[in-house]
């Protein structure tokens, strides 16, 4: 048990740590911009929208990895222009594994937190509030909100892998608990930031520090990646010998969404 869960989640705690600009960011917008009440809503509609994109670019990503996997390991090592040695220099043989999906999540979620400086570009550095950037607000809102929820989704896969056999309720809750702790430590690191770089709207604070505070919180993420390594992933299958489709970087099998994957009739006849 321990040997799964903890690792597993001391790198959700490391992952969720990071402190994001999504609070200090969206303080700046309602000081800075007039814009009518139904117009955030309409904002807030966008920010949806941009959720479901990322989930359904994380499902699309689960789809292609399986496939890629499969591609790579029957590929003749004369004709896979180096990508058997690439994976397997960093330790994914099979294509994109779960562990590897936290690198491309991470990735694309600090790349995406930046179009939130569309918005800051467009404001005129006043510190009267001046007429809503529209179109600046929804792409930030679309793109930021969408590499959120992508960044998040590989925590679900994570808890789901790492999940004991038997306590599987248990340990998936176990690990999104660990995860919304993180994210409450890492709000308070984003305000003592906040605070040390002086944004705000008072009188003794401005919000000139803002795009530095935004890198800042898009280079973060990447910083819990070094506890990857040493996260487990292998699948538990009761009364069974641990066969070939229960290692998440091993299998040919193994991706993104590898939980639940099962090998199609047509697998099983090719291996034969």
């Amino acid at each position: 048990f321990t040997r799964r869960v903890a690792p597993g989640a001391v790198f959700l705690f490391a992952y969720r740590l990071p402190p994001t600009a999504l609070v200090t960011f969206s303080t700046f917008t309602y000081s800075q911009f007039t814009l009518a009440n139904w117009g955030y809503g309409v904002l807030s509609l966008t920010s949806m929208a941009g959720g479901i994109v990322g989930t359904a670019g994380y499902a699309r990503l689960s789809v292609w990895a399986r496939s890629s996997g499969r591609k790579i390991s029957s590929t003749p090592d004369a004709f896979s222009f180096g990508l058997k040695k690439s994976w397997s220099s960093l330790g994914l043989t099979e294509g994109l594994t779960l562990k590897s999906s936290f690198l491309v999540a991470a990735a694309l979620d600090s790349l995406c937190g930046l179009a939130r400086l569309l918005v800051v570009d467009a404001w005129d550095g006043s510190r009267t509030p001046m007429e809503a950037p529209i179109p600046a607000l929804v792409i930030s809102n679309v793109v930021a909100s969408g590499g959120l929820m992508f960044g998040y989704m590989p925590i679900l896969a994570l808890a789901a892998s790492v999940a004991p056999a038997g306590l599987e309720s248990f340990g998936f809750s176990l690990m999104l608990f660990v995860s919304d702790l993180a994210t409450t430590f890492g709000s308070t690191i984003a305000g003592g930031i906040t605070k040390d770089l002086s944004l705000g709207a008072a009188d003794d604070r401005s919000w000139n520090n803002l795009t530095n505070f935004i890198w800042m919180c898009a280079g973060f993420k990447f910083l819990p990646l070094v506890f990857l390594p040493a996260v487990d992933v292998t699948t538990e299958h009761p009364g069974t010998n641990q066969g070939r489709y229960s290692t998440v970087n091993q299998g040919r099998y193994s991706t993104v969404n590898q939980a639940g994957y099962q090998p199609h009739e047509d697998d099983v006849q090719l291996d034969a």
